[in-house]
């Protein structure tokens, strides 16, 4: 028997409008764009310095059932010259290391440039995958992100029975998220400041930034059963204009 593995990833966007809105749209049909992203990094450097080192995140290539992302052009340049170390962590995830040994006080510029070529099924995200999930025999690598983490309490009773509230009835799994989604659109509010970004203190608050999004999001999803995990993006300075009617 061949079991099929669902993980939900929620999306943490490094740049993010100061407003939220509260009107949840769903879309159908497909899309593609295709843009450059220009990244400069200015980095100011003290007397004294022996080694300095600086972490890049290049961007990733995939093919997916629902979307895809192409990533074509790389190009690097830097004002001083390091050097270069590439490894992936223990969860996947590509670095760029650039090291410069006995820098000289002043300032160091960084310029990252990329074509991007993406391309979406949003028919292909509703899924009817059956809810409660099925986690017996998956390995470690998907059950992590099932678990709670300090930052994300899936297991105090706050969102166990919010969760259960919530998905009373629901069979599949994206009636789950979608339930899930809506009530924090409904009940978060986009703010600064808060003073805790977990998802105990978000609940709380009632409001918070792109991570006490994340957070809350995460711990409802793995509070019911679901494996979820964040992932890191950025979002354009324009948004795309999508029709509403």
């Amino acid at each position: 028997m061949v079991k099929r593995i669902s993980a939900f990833f929620i999306f943490i966007s490094l740049f993010i409008s100061g407003t939220a809105w509260g009107t949840l749209h769903y879309y159908s049909g497909s899309m593609k764009s295709r843009f450059e992203m220009k990244h400069t990094y200015t980095i100011v450097v003290p007397a004294g310095l022996s080694s300095l080192t600086f972490f890049t995140t290049p961007p990733d290539n995939y093919s997916l059932p629902n979307n895809t992302q192409s990533i074509t052009e790389r190009n690097y340049t830097f004002s001083v010259t390091p050097s270069v170390e590439d490894y992936t962590d223990t969860y996947g995830n590509d670095f760029r290391k650039l090291i410069w040994t006995n820098p000289q006080q002043g300032t160091i510029t960084v310029n990252v440039s990329y074509m991007v070529s993406t391309s979406s099924d949003w028919n292909k995200f509703v899924t009817t995958d059956k809810f409660p999930f099925d986690s017996s025999g998956l390995p470690d690598s998907i059950t992590d992100y099932m678990k709670p983490t300090g930052e994300v309490q899936s297991d105090h009773p706050i969102f166990i029975n919010l969760v259960n509230s919530l998905t009373v009835g629901l069979t599949t799994q994206w009636e789950v998220l979608k339930a899930l989604n809506g009530w924090i659109m409904d009940n978060i509010y986009y703010g600064s400041n808060p003073y805790g970004y977990d998802a105990l203190s978000t609940f709380a608050l009632k409001y918070g930034n792109r991570a006490n999004y994340a957070h809350i999001a995460l711990a409802m999803v793995r509070g019911a059963g679901i494996p979820a995990r964040i992932t890191h993006g950025y979002s354009l300075h324009k948004s795309y204009s999508l029709p509403t009617g």
